[in-house]
Protein backbone atom coordinates (compact mmCIF):
# COMPACT_ATOMS: atom_id res chain seq x y z
CA UNK A 1 0.00 0.00 0.00
CA UNK A 2 1.39 3.52 -0.49
CA UNK A 3 2.18 5.80 2.31
CA UNK A 4 0.94 9.16 2.74
CA UNK A 5 4.26 10.49 3.98
CA UNK A 6 7.61 9.51 2.51
CA UNK A 7 9.48 6.74 4.47
CA UNK A 8 13.37 5.67 4.31
CA UNK A 9 14.06 2.04 3.38
CA UNK A 10 11.10 -0.41 2.79
CA UNK A 11 8.64 -0.86 4.94
CA UNK A 12 5.71 -2.90 5.35
CA UNK A 13 1.77 -1.54 5.07
CA UNK A 14 -0.05 -2.21 8.31
CA UNK A 15 -2.01 -5.07 6.15
CA UNK A 16 1.18 -7.13 5.92
CA UNK A 17 2.42 -6.59 8.98
CA UNK A 18 -1.13 -8.26 10.56
CA UNK A 19 -1.29 -11.06 8.03
CA UNK A 20 2.44 -11.51 6.74
CA UNK A 21 1.97 -12.74 3.02
CA UNK A 22 2.88 -15.98 1.24
CA UNK A 23 4.70 -13.55 -1.47
CA UNK A 24 8.15 -12.21 -0.51
CA UNK A 25 7.66 -8.75 -1.62
CA UNK A 26 4.72 -7.00 -3.91
CA UNK A 27 4.68 -3.98 -6.28
CA UNK A 28 2.17 -2.12 -8.34
CA UNK A 29 2.92 0.34 -10.99
CA UNK A 30 -0.61 2.04 -10.80
CA UNK A 31 -3.48 3.09 -8.13
CA UNK A 32 -6.49 1.24 -9.64
CA UNK A 33 -8.54 4.52 -10.31
CA UNK A 34 -11.07 5.36 -13.15
CA UNK A 35 -8.14 6.12 -16.14
CA UNK A 36 -6.26 2.71 -15.44
CA UNK A 37 -9.58 0.69 -14.84
CA UNK A 38 -10.52 1.59 -18.25
CA UNK A 39 -7.06 1.19 -20.04
CA UNK A 40 -6.94 -2.31 -18.43
CA UNK A 41 -10.59 -3.57 -19.01
CA UNK A 42 -9.45 -2.64 -22.83
CA UNK A 43 -7.32 -5.60 -22.69
CA UNK A 44 -9.47 -7.82 -20.56
CA UNK A 45 -12.43 -7.01 -22.34
CA UNK A 46 -11.98 -5.35 -25.40
CA UNK A 47 -9.17 -8.02 -27.04
CA UNK A 48 -6.71 -4.84 -27.13
CA UNK A 49 -3.59 -6.58 -27.06
CA UNK A 50 -1.50 -4.02 -28.36
CA UNK A 51 -1.19 -2.80 -24.96
CA UNK A 52 0.50 -6.04 -23.26
CA UNK A 53 4.00 -4.55 -23.86
CA UNK A 54 3.41 -1.15 -22.78
CA UNK A 55 2.08 -2.45 -19.42
CA UNK A 56 4.79 -4.82 -19.67
CA UNK A 57 7.45 -2.15 -19.49
CA UNK A 58 5.85 -0.70 -16.93
CA UNK A 59 6.23 -3.96 -14.91
CA UNK A 60 9.95 -3.75 -16.02
CA UNK A 61 10.20 -0.73 -14.11
CA UNK A 62 8.88 -1.58 -10.99
CA UNK A 63 11.26 -4.81 -10.90
CA UNK A 64 14.16 -2.42 -11.45
CA UNK A 65 13.19 -0.07 -8.14
CA UNK A 66 13.02 -3.64 -6.38
CA UNK A 67 16.45 -4.29 -7.74
CA UNK A 68 15.02 -7.65 -8.48
CA UNK A 69 16.14 -10.19 -10.89
CA UNK A 70 13.58 -12.82 -11.32
CA UNK A 71 14.50 -16.42 -13.09
CA UNK A 72 10.73 -17.18 -13.92
CA UNK A 73 7.58 -15.55 -14.95
CA UNK A 74 4.27 -17.05 -14.35
CA UNK A 75 1.16 -15.68 -14.93
CA UNK A 76 -1.68 -15.90 -12.99
CA UNK A 77 -3.88 -18.70 -14.64
CA UNK A 78 -7.57 -18.59 -15.84
CA UNK A 79 -9.54 -21.65 -15.80
CA UNK A 80 -9.81 -23.62 -19.59
CA UNK A 81 -13.27 -22.57 -19.93
CA UNK A 82 -12.79 -18.82 -19.73
CA UNK A 83 -9.70 -18.78 -21.37
CA UNK A 84 -11.57 -20.63 -24.27
CA UNK A 85 -14.41 -17.57 -23.84
CA UNK A 86 -11.82 -14.96 -23.65
CA UNK A 87 -9.28 -16.44 -26.39
CA UNK A 88 -6.67 -15.09 -24.34
CA UNK A 89 -4.98 -14.51 -20.67
CA UNK A 90 -4.03 -10.86 -20.20
CA UNK A 91 -2.09 -11.85 -17.17
CA UNK A 92 -0.04 -14.55 -19.84
CA UNK A 93 -0.03 -11.67 -22.53
CA UNK A 94 1.65 -9.12 -19.97
CA UNK A 95 3.90 -12.12 -18.86
CA UNK A 96 4.99 -13.29 -22.14
CA UNK A 97 6.02 -9.78 -23.06
CA UNK A 98 7.98 -8.96 -19.56
CA UNK A 99 9.95 -12.54 -19.50
CA UNK A 100 12.45 -11.45 -22.37
CA UNK A 101 12.41 -8.05 -21.09
CA UNK A 102 14.20 -9.01 -17.33
CA UNK A 103 15.83 -12.62 -19.23
CA UNK A 104 13.65 -14.67 -17.36
CA UNK A 105 11.77 -18.10 -18.41
CA UNK A 106 8.09 -18.11 -18.98
CA UNK A 107 6.61 -20.86 -17.84
CA UNK A 108 2.99 -20.53 -18.71
CA UNK A 109 2.11 -24.30 -17.81
CA UNK A 110 3.64 -24.38 -14.35
CA UNK A 111 0.68 -22.88 -12.72
CA UNK A 112 -3.16 -23.91 -13.85
CA UNK A 113 -6.40 -22.95 -12.49
CA UNK A 114 -8.46 -26.32 -12.09
CA UNK A 115 -11.69 -24.82 -10.23
CA UNK A 116 -13.83 -22.52 -12.63
CA UNK A 117 -14.14 -19.97 -9.39
CA UNK A 118 -16.87 -17.15 -10.29
CA UNK A 119 -16.04 -14.00 -10.74
CA UNK A 120 -14.14 -12.01 -7.68
CA UNK A 121 -16.01 -8.73 -8.67
CA UNK A 122 -18.32 -7.67 -6.17
CA UNK A 123 -17.38 -10.31 -3.44
CA UNK A 124 -16.31 -9.26 -0.28
CA UNK A 125 -13.32 -9.82 1.52
CA UNK A 126 -14.05 -12.80 3.26
CA UNK A 127 -16.28 -14.85 -0.13
CA UNK A 128 -13.17 -14.06 -2.05
CA UNK A 129 -10.57 -15.62 -0.08
CA UNK A 130 -13.54 -18.54 -0.10
CA UNK A 131 -13.78 -18.36 -3.83
CA UNK A 132 -9.77 -19.27 -4.86
CA UNK A 133 -9.19 -21.49 -1.87
CA UNK A 134 -7.36 -24.28 -3.29
CA UNK A 135 -8.25 -23.43 -7.22
CA UNK A 136 -4.90 -23.53 -8.66
CA UNK A 137 -2.70 -26.42 -8.96
CA UNK A 138 1.18 -26.94 -9.52
CA UNK A 139 1.93 -29.45 -12.34
CA UNK A 140 4.28 -31.59 -10.50
CA UNK A 141 6.60 -32.16 -13.24
CA UNK A 142 7.34 -28.09 -12.87
CA UNK A 143 8.46 -28.60 -9.20
CA UNK A 144 12.37 -29.35 -9.98
CA UNK A 145 11.94 -26.18 -12.77
CA UNK A 146 11.08 -24.01 -9.64
CA UNK A 147 12.67 -25.35 -6.75
CA UNK A 148 15.51 -22.53 -5.68
CA UNK A 149 14.14 -20.51 -8.39
CA UNK A 150 13.16 -16.56 -7.75
CA UNK A 151 9.81 -16.81 -9.09
CA UNK A 152 7.74 -12.99 -10.52
CA UNK A 153 4.27 -13.68 -10.30
CA UNK A 154 2.30 -11.48 -12.84
CA UNK A 155 -1.61 -10.59 -12.47
CA UNK A 156 -3.11 -7.38 -13.87
CA UNK A 157 -5.37 -6.12 -10.93
CA UNK A 158 -4.68 -6.93 -6.82
CA UNK A 159 -7.29 -6.23 -4.82
CA UNK A 160 -7.70 -8.10 -1.21
CA UNK A 161 -4.42 -10.65 -2.22
CA UNK A 162 -6.91 -13.47 -1.92
CA UNK A 163 -6.62 -15.13 -5.76
CA UNK A 164 -2.19 -14.41 -5.32
CA UNK A 165 -2.21 -15.99 -1.87
CA UNK A 166 -3.83 -19.19 -3.49
CA UNK A 167 -1.30 -18.85 -6.36
CA UNK A 168 1.69 -18.44 -3.98
CA UNK A 169 0.14 -21.37 -2.04
CA UNK A 170 0.23 -23.84 -4.69
CA UNK A 171 3.89 -22.56 -6.08
CA UNK A 172 5.04 -22.85 -2.71
CA UNK A 173 5.10 -26.67 -2.96
CA UNK A 174 7.76 -26.28 -5.55
CA UNK A 175 9.91 -24.67 -2.72
CA UNK A 176 11.21 -21.53 -4.65
CA UNK A 177 13.58 -19.58 -3.70
CA UNK A 178 11.35 -16.10 -3.39
CA UNK A 179 7.96 -15.04 -4.84
CA UNK A 180 7.73 -11.79 -5.81
CA UNK A 181 4.33 -10.52 -7.59
CA UNK A 182 3.87 -7.45 -9.61
CA UNK A 183 0.56 -6.23 -10.88
CA UNK A 184 -0.02 -3.63 -13.19
CA UNK A 185 -2.48 -1.87 -10.45
CA UNK A 186 -3.68 -2.08 -6.79
CA UNK A 187 -7.45 -0.78 -5.22
CA UNK A 188 -6.78 1.53 -2.83
CA UNK A 189 -8.51 1.45 0.54
CA UNK A 190 -11.21 4.15 1.16
CA UNK A 191 -13.92 6.11 -0.24
CA UNK A 192 -12.00 7.32 -3.06
CA UNK A 193 -10.86 3.63 -4.74
CA UNK A 194 -11.45 3.54 -8.12
CA UNK A 195 -12.45 7.37 -8.57
CA UNK A 196 -10.05 9.72 -7.20
CA UNK A 197 -7.01 7.78 -6.74
CA UNK A 198 -4.22 10.09 -8.94
CA UNK A 199 -2.28 7.60 -10.95
CA UNK A 200 0.55 10.74 -10.16
CA UNK A 201 1.56 8.70 -6.68
CA UNK A 202 3.78 6.61 -8.71
CA UNK A 203 5.05 3.01 -8.17
CA UNK A 204 3.32 1.30 -4.45
CA UNK A 205 5.09 -1.02 -3.02
CA UNK A 206 4.53 -3.50 -0.32
CA UNK A 207 6.59 -6.66 1.56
Amino acid sequence: MPFDIVVEDDPMCGACLGTPPLYDWAASALAYDKISKAAILRLKHAGALENAPHFARLLVRLLQEKDAQPEICIAVPLHARRLFQRGFNQSAEIARHLAPLIGAEALPLALSRHRNTPSQAGLTRRQRWHNVSGAFKLDPKYKEALKDKHIILVDDVMTTGATIEACCKALKKAKPASIGVVTLARVLPGPEQGENVSLSHGLFTSL
